[in-house]
């Protein structure tokens, strides 16, 4: 599965190479391809087809100069920013064969119950995990303001705020867990 971001081209243009690399073994064994994010969200049909797929070469890799609609994909699902919940059911049908999408953005959701996973590092192989100092905090999704050159309302959906309990009981893990640092994320 890659997790994908919509917001800036060079971004795309590195998982359109990486869906071309997956691509290579799909056909060779058992993997599934799945597009998640914003990426998903936007091009939902073309990354689902699979036929005419020309290959990508060094050149167009520049983003100035990539054109996504010359290229397709083989992924077996896509699912979109709001969609997550969907991910076991597409991941079945995927292994059954069926190709699957789940774009569809919510007013709603603002993953108030979903807590991020937070790396750890390490001083050495056998030292005890010392936390990151730093943390984001997510509190909202989406916008409202439909900017003429943003995408942004588009992929993620209009402006959701998670609810204030869900906010600080995550402030307060984060705290617990000996951050020092806590970033609120729009």
């Amino acid at each position: 599965m890659l997790m994908t971001c919509a917001i800036r081209d060079s971004a795309e243009v590195k998982i359109w190479r990486r869906i071309q690399h997956l691509r290579s073994l799909h056909r060779k064994s058992y993997i599934k391809i799945g597009v998640l994010g914003c990426m998903a969200k936007r091009l939902k049909d073309k990354l689902l087809m699979d036929d005419s797929c020309k290959t990508l070469k060094a050149g167009d890799l520049q983003s100035s100069s990539f054109d996504h609609d010359n290229y397709t994909a083989a992924a077996d699902f896509v699912c979109g920013p709001d969609s997550y919940r969907d991910l076991p059911k597409l991941i079945e049908d995927a292994h059954s064969g069926l190709k699957g999408a789940s774009v569809v953005l919510s007013l709603e959701e603002t993953y108030a119950d979903v807590t991020p996973v937070r790396r750890h590092f390490t001083t050495d192989e056998s030292s005890d995990p010392i936390p990151a100092p730093t943390a984001f905090l997510s509190v909202m999704r989406g916008c409202d303001n439909m900017c003429t050159y943003c995408i942004v309302p588009f992929v993620r959906g209009r402006e959701r705020s998670r609810p204030l309990d869900s906010i600080l009981h995550e402030a307060q893990s984060l705290f617990n867990e000996v951050y020092s640092h806590m970033f609120l994320a729009l």
